[in-house]
């Protein structure tokens, strides 16, 4: 293990989902050789593990960020693997996907115009996966923005962030009740999570929860006298 460095923490998919629709925790590690990147995909409740190998043709050096997802394609009943990798001397980022069905490894001609931080971890909802990534579009350069990956077609889209987004310091993404959910933290003493009840609807987030970190020590702090 001390071999493997941990690219990404966690996400939740449905193994063999066809028929037993159990919903696992699923790890990713990734090791960079010479020639050939390493990547294992392990299901700690069952022991299964996949090792997905990419040899070193594609120019990404061991300076290039990158982040990976995995989920579950319903429609193609496969596993697909999604690996991203953003050059430092680059304002693009670079999009391949693997199926495990079929062994392949798919590139996508089209970059896109987003940077991803290193260790960046994905959320898996409604066929697609999901990052926060920082937009290289010209007339939002640098602003920060939610994107996803179909994973039937590989489409990439931007999903709206609230329109309260700026008074956000710290931004973390998960799926909360079923729905896309952001966990905020604003002016470094309150904690927010905002849902987004509709998916691709920027209307429909809304805030269902607040707490002020001072004001939760203060109660613990007097709840001890």
């Amino acid at each position: 293990m001390r071999m493997l460095q941990r690219l990404s923490t966690h996400s939740r998919i449905p193994l063999r989902a066809e028929v037993f629709k159990l919903w696992v925790l699923v790890m990713v590690w990734f090791v960079q050789a010479s020639l050939v990147t390493c990547f294992y995909v392990w299901n700690p409740f069952t022991g299964e593990y996949k090792v997905i190998l990419r040899t070193r043709d594609d120019g990404c050096s061991r300076k290039c960020i990158i982040v990976t997802g995995f989920g579950y394609d319903p429609r193609t009943c496969d596993y697909k693997f999604v690996r991203i990798f953003h050059r430092p001397d680059s304002d693009v980022s670079e999009v391949e996907m693997y199926n495990l069905g079929s062994d392949s490894w798919k590139a996508y001609n089209s970059c896109i115009n987003y940077e991803f931080s290193r260790g960046e971890t994905w959320v898996f909802l409604k066929g697609a996966l999901h990052w926060l990534a920082y937009s290289h579009i010209s007339n939002k350069y640098g602003q920060l923005s939610l994107v996803s990956i179909d994973l039937e077609d590989g489409v990439f889209k931007e999903i709206p962030l609230p329109k309260h987004k700026d008074d956000f310091d710290y931004i973390f993404v998960d799926v909360f009740r079923g729905c896309l959910c952001l966990l905020c933290s604003v002016s470094e003493v309150n904690f927010e999570i905002w849902e987004m009840k509709d998916y691709r609807v920027r209307e429909s987030w809304s805030k269902v929860f607040k707490t002020c970190w001072q004001q939760r020590m203060i109660k613990g702090i007097r709840s001890r006298d």
